[in-house]
């Protein structure tokens, strides 16, 4: 199948989906691939590498952030929808 096919395909499974929460995460994936694409291709200085690593550090210090098993435990409850 080429790609216009299964842009094709993907879009008929989207539109046929009911459920508003699923459409709302479906969106937030793609966003996420989306910018994630075009910071990939984007240089960064040493300043910004410095502050993005204080910012984890500070995420990470106020818990605002998921845990690896988390994520992957709410994957599992994506496939049994």
């Amino acid at each position: 199948m080429n790609i216009q096919a299964e842009k094709l395909n993907i879009i008929n499974k989207i539109t046929s989906l009911n459920e508003e929460s699923l459409i709302n995460q479906l969106n937030d994936f793609l966003d996420t691939i989306i910018n994630k694409n075009k910071k990939a291709v984007e240089p960064m200085d040493l300043e910004t590498f410095y502050l993005k690593v204080e910012e984890s550090e500070q995420a990470y210090l106020n818990k605002e952030i998921i845990s690896h098993q988390d994520v992957k435990n709410e994957v599992k409850t994506w496939k049994k929808k």
